[in-house]
This record gives C-alpha cells, sequence and structure tokens, in this order.
C-alpha cells in the first residue's frame, strides 16, 4: 500500500499539471521537499480530525519533510535531532481557503510571516493585483526556503466584468471563451476563477473553455447566473453564501434576473449594492429548507466545495442566522465546506491568520463539531485543491506540515489559538521562533502582527 501511494504521489507531483491539459509552473512541482534532515517528534498526542479522535503518546519521524512513521518507533543512531512536544497536540497544519496575501507587494511579506507564526502552512491564494510572473517568483521563493511562509496554491486571475474585470457586461460567449483561453494559455494558474459582475453569455463561454482545458473553474457565481446553472456548467468552487443562498430561495429565479438589470444600468456596482439590500427581506422571507437541502445535495453530486467566509461577511442581521442554518445543512448533507478568511489589504482590521481562526469559531457557532471546522481548514482544502494524498493528515508518506497546539483543540476549537511550534518543510520553528516571525511582520501602517501564544 505504501509502495502504491508513493507511486501515486511521484505520479501527482510530475503528471499532475499536464494529465489535466495545464501548463506546467517554471519551478519544482507543488509541493516537493528539498530537506533530508531526519527529526523525531516525541511525547505528542495526534489529532485525527476526520475521526475526531487523539493518538496518545506518539512518536512521528520526519525525514526529508515526509512523515515516515507515526507510533512508538525510533530511528537508531546518535546525533538524531529530537524535538519534545510536552504532552502537546499535534494537528495537520492549517490552510486559508480563500486569502489575498500577495495582492499588495508592500504587505506579502509581512502576511506571509503571520500565516506561519498562527500555525498556518498552507494558503489558496486569490488576489489577481499582481501579475502572474511577480506571483510565480514569490511562489518559487517560498519553495526553495528563500523567503519563510506557507505553501501557495495560486488560485489565478478573475474574469469578470466591469468595474473590475476585462470584460463589458454585454460580453457575448465567444468574448467569454477567448478571454478565458488567452488567460490559461498565458499564464500558469492553478484555476479560472469567475466574479460577480460576469456577462451571462461570457460565463458559458468561459465554463465551457474551463472544461475543454480541463481546468477548474471557481470564484463567485456571477449575479446573472442561478445555482441550478452554474452547477450545470461545471463550476468546482463556491465562494460567499450570498448567491448560495438564494439558491435556497423559492424566488431564486426573479432575485436573479432582478439583480442582472441592475447590472445593466450606468453605475452597477452601487445599482447592484442597493439591489441586493432591497431584497434581503424576500430572501429571508422565501427562505425554503427543502431547496436547501436539494442545493446541497447538487453540491455533494457534483464534488464540489463551498468557501463559506462566515466571519469576514457577517452583517449582523437575519441573513447571518439563515447563513449559519445553510452551512449546518451542508455540513450534514456532507458538502466539502473550506474554512477561508478573506483576509487582505482591504481588510486592515484582520491580521492574516487570526482572521481564518475567527472563520473555524463561525463554523463551530453555525453548528459543527470542532473536529467538522478542523476538517475545513486541513483534509477538506487539500482534497479541493488536488494535495489531498500529500497534506492535510498525519500519516507516514504524507508532508510533514504540522502544528504543535498546547491544548486539545477538539475540546474547544478556539485552542487553535495555542500554538507551541510549527514543522514547515522539514524547518522546525519552536515558540521563540514563531515569535521572532511575529515581530518581523510589521504592517505598512507600523503595526506587528502579536504572536498568536500569550
Amino acid at each position: 500500500m505504501k509502495v502504491l501511494r508513493w507511486l501515486l504521489f511521484v505520479w501527482m507531483g510530475w503528471a499532475g499539471p499536464r494529465a489535466f491539459g495545464q501548463a506546467v509552473p517554471p519551478a519544482i512541482p507543488y509541493p516537493t521537499p528539498h530537506r533530508g534532515d531526519l527529526l523525531v517528534i516525541s511525547d505528542v498526542n495526534v489529532i485525527d480530525a476526520l475521526t475526531d479522535s487523539v493518538l496518545p503518546n506518539q512518536r512521528v519521524v520526519v525525514r526529508g519533510g515526509v512523515i515516515i512513521s507515526v507510533g512508538q518507533w525510533e530511528p537508531a543512531g546518535r546525533g538524531i535531532p529530537h524535538f519534545n512536544g510536552r504532552g502537546g497536540y499535534l494537528m495537520p497544519g492549517l490552510w486559508d481557503g480563500r486569502t489575498s496575501a500577495l495582492s499588495s507587494p508592500a504587505t506579502q511579506g509581512s502576511a506571509l510571516l503571520e500565516y506561519v507564526a498562527s500555525g498556518i502552512t498552507s494558503i489558496r491564494e486569490v488576489g489577481s493585483a499582481q501579475a502572474y510572473d511577480q506571483a510565480a517568483a514569490t511562489w518559487q521563493q517560498v519553495e526553495h526556503g528563500q523567503q519563510v511562509g506557507p505553501r501557495l496554491e495560486l488560485a489565478g486571475a478573475v474574469l469578470d466584468g466591469p468595474p473590475a474585470g476585462p470584460l463589458p457586461r454585454w460580453a457575448t460567449r465567444m468574448q467569454g471563451r477567448t478571454k478565458a483561453t488567452e488567460l490559461m494559455q498565458q499564464d500558469c494558474w492553478t484555476h479560472l476563477q469567475v466574479g460577480p459582475q460576469l456577462a451571462r453569455e461570457a460565463y458559458f463561454g468561459a465554463a465551457q473553455a474551463a472544461h475543454d482545458a480541463g481546468v477548474p473553474l471557481l470564484g463567485q457565481v456571477p449575479e446573472t447566473i442561478t445555482l441550478p446553472e452554474a452547477l450545470a456548467a461545471g463550476q468546482l468552487g463556491y465562494e460567499y453564501l450570498d448567491k448560495l443562498l438564494l439558491g435556497c430561495s423559492t424566488w431564486e429565479a426573479a432575485l436573479v434576473k432582478a439583480r442582472a438589470a441592475c447590472l445593466l444600468g450606468p453605475r452597477p456596482a452601487p445599482q447592484l449594492n442597493r439591489c441586493i439590500r432591497a431584497q434581503q427581506p424576500v430572501v429571508v422571507a422565501s427562505f425554503s429548507r427543502a431547496r436547501c437541502t436539494a442545493l446541497a445535495q447538487a453540491l455533494v453530486k457534483a464534488h464540489a466545495f463551498v468557501v463559506p467566509v462566515l466571519a469576514a461577511q457577517s452583517q449582523g442581521h437575519s441573513l447571518d442566522s439563515l447563513k449559519r442554518v445553510m452551512v449546518a445543512e451542508f455540513q450534514r448533507q456532507g458538502v466539502r465546506l473550506v474554512a477561508g478568511s478573506d483576509a487582505g489589504p482591504s481588510r486592515s482590521d484582520q491580521l492574516y491568520g487570526a482572521g481564518l481562526v475567527a472563520e473555524l469559531e463561525s463554523l463551530v457557532a453555525s453548528g459543527l463539531t470542532p473536529a467538522q471546522a478542523l476538517c475545513t481548514a486541513t483534509t477538506n482544502p487539500a482534497a479541493a485543491t488536488g494535495h489531498g494524498c500529500e497534506v492535510g493528515r498525519i500519516e507516514a508518506g504524507y508532508l510533514a506540515d504540522m502544528v504543535l497546539l498546547s491544548a486539545n483543540p477538539l475540546d474547544d476549537i478556539r485552542n487553535v489559538r495555542q500554538v507551541a511550534a510549527v514543522l514547515l518543510r522539514g524547518r522546525l520553528f519552536d515558540r521563540a521562533a514563531l515569535n521572532t516571525l511575529a515581530t518581523k511582520a510589521v504592517r505598512p501602517n507600523g503595526a506587528k502582527a502579536a504572536p498568536t501564544v500569550q
């Protein structure tokens, strides 16, 4: 079995992008360990979020950044580095499934340090402010150890309508297909993203181009598209809950039609915002649990994933309550939920890393157990991005991206704040090293990121 897993790992690392018609990044394929040192981590309780259980008093052996043993075995020989976990709780490194850490060159260095200091070892970068070659250069520096930072999944440029995107609001199906093909051919993004103001016909053209290229389509469902239409078009990832909430409404088609009309005016963005606010009472009154269940089942059938972004998008009214109900139903039906903070330069009130912790807490408040919430930031994002055989578990053969906590997160999700050590790419950061990273993470306004442990 281990031989088969290793062969699959090698094949995915070498042939994965080619197998799905994607361009190959101009550096080592994600993820590749590049350190050969042995490390023994002893006296730890290993967290298994999938089974909601703890393996007590374990010894984890790492070689070359890969876990080679979990149990009681210890390699023989002198001079092998040991790290005593002192009864702490070892779990896979966390993912932030939606962030714009690289959107600003002025803030990205600080953001990457903040993430590692918070125990977040992988991020899905959705910001498109930088050109691909700039983002790829950062990716190479991080992967080669020239810059401290989590593993980077570069989601890709956003195909949208005005004012955020390159296509006009009346763009045709052919224009959408052409522009999407151009983006996928010129750059090595891992996905094709769509935005809320993309024209209806352009969306269908882009979806067809993504399907033909074997590139996953994800992002916000355009305001001109219903959820059944997005699912039929093959969209795999769904970000934010506003449009998904419309999918639970008996008035979905009429509400989407009204939003599409708002986009036709001379000032589409403010008109759309007014339209969305005016629709809120109707969305609440027409919420259907039966439609919500049917939507969840359709998402499961499509193998789709959802990034709720509950904490960052909280509006403080009845819609928040319905979103929590919807998330709980999605979890019951088996929808793959992925935690995302939506951190970025536009959210100066939110530290990178702390936002993900807040999202996990919001998911638990919605009815998920702590174990289920941990899955949204470990196994679920790994599977959603095609890395489910590489990261997200503490098992032999998986990459040793791990975080050591001083308290059990299965008892209280807030314990993910109690970071004692982080192992990333074969490099161990103890509490002192993490404090140093947090101190170095200086924001443009002069504020420093606080360590996650007092």
